[in-house]
């Protein structure tokens, strides 16, 4: 192992990249993500030489007995684990689609950027550096990261620390693509309270901030209703993500009176998601015109895990157009116009 405080540390980021990598390419996405957001922490502590030395690394967040034990014995013998060494390097920025198929690039509002992305810092399949690298891919001219927040533990939210070290490695990844503008989002919960689930001075840091409903899906209308009609209240909020909170085939739509909903959405200046996973494709094209009659503008987001699931921003994209929208519409063209948006300060 190089000699060094950084050094130790730069090797020690780059032994937990490759093992989080493949992991991956082994199937394993659990300890994939652990490994992968215990390196993007390990980047971050600056005292890990003296931590380290200590044996007191398990004061990092993220790093557990397995872990330790891997830093150790490399530490002591400067060495990757045996089965990583027979394992092909794998490099940031590789993604399972080879080809962009044509429908992923000729649909309407192509310079809408993507608002909706997961990446390994909560339940997505790809590093931060390979969602921006695959964004570049399609062209993109703006990326929004939007992981979900610390209640959504099933799907690994980010604590307060968590999202402060995920800017740090956003700034990171941004002086490496320079072409792209990565910007800073959270799929944040709504509570049961219709509070947002991040502390406002954290929400005030981000770019954008999407609020979901993903628990207590089955509350009466009228509370249902209270609930979001709270949450439109929060004036860091910049949409409602997959409003109806339906997964077809599998799960009915929340009892919900969206005629209050966009009535105040509108006037409070908070979008509609157009979610165009398979798995949400919410707002239906029905709603999503609803909205824009009641004066509410639109969101477009795949709700991107995985590269695959990126491409289908473009099915969001052909929703927003059926349902009449145009580029003054939707949300996200304020984030490819510089002159109106500034990195420093948190947009609405």
């Amino acid at each position: 192992m190089p000699t060094g405080g950084n050094l130790v540390r730069q090797a020690t980021v780059d032994l937990l990249t490759q093992m989080g990598l493949a992991w991956k390419r082994r199937g394993d996405l659990g300890r994939s993500r652990a490994y992968m957001r215990a390196a993007n922490q390990v980047a971050r502590t600056e005292d890990f030489e003296d931590l380290l030395r200590r044996g007191r690394l398990r004061d990092i967040p993220g790093i557990g007995p397995s872990i330790e034990r891997t830093i150790q014995e490399f530490a002591r013998t400067g060495e990757r684990p045996a089965w990583l060494a027979q394992e092909p390097e794998a490099q940031p920025g590789e993604s399972e689609v080879k080809t962009i198929p044509r429908w992923a690039v000729d649909a309407p509002f192509p310079d809408a950027p993507d608002l909706h992305c997961h990446t390994t810092w909560s339940d997505g399949t790809m590093t931060l550096d390979e969602v921006v690298a695959f964004a570049e891919r399609l062209g993109a001219k703006a990326i929004g990261i939007s992981d979900h927040s610390g209640s959504l533990r099933v799907a690994r939210g980010l604590s307060r620390q968590e999202v402060l070290m995920q800017w740090a490695d956003i700034e990171r990844v941004q002086e490496a693509h320079p072409r792209i503008r990565i910007l800073r989002g959270t799929e944040c919960d709504i509570l049961r309270d219709g509070r947002l689930d991040h502390d406002p001075d954290v929400l005030a840091g981000f770019d954008y901030v999407i609020g979901s409903l993903h628990s207590r899906l089955r509350l009466p209308k009228e509370e249902q209703t209270a609930r979001v009609l709270a949450a439109l209240d929060d004036p860091r909020l910049t949409a409602l993500g997959h409003p109806t909170t339906a997964v077809p085939g599998r799960r009915p739509a929340a009892s919900l009176d969206f005629d209050a909903i966009f009535e105040k959405a509108a006037e409070r200046g908070v979008a509609m998601e157009v979610n165009g996973n398979p798995g949400r494709l919410d707002l239906p094209v029905r709603l999503a015109k609803r909205a824009l009659e009641m004066g509410c503008r639109l969101s477009l987001g795949s709700d991107g895990h995985s590269a695959w699931e990126m491409l289908h921003l473009a099915r969001a994209r052909r929703m927003a157009a059926e349902a009449g929208a145009t580029e003054r519409d939707l949300v996200n063209y304020r984030f490819v116009e510089e002159e109106r948006v500034t990195r420093s300060r948190p947009a609405r």
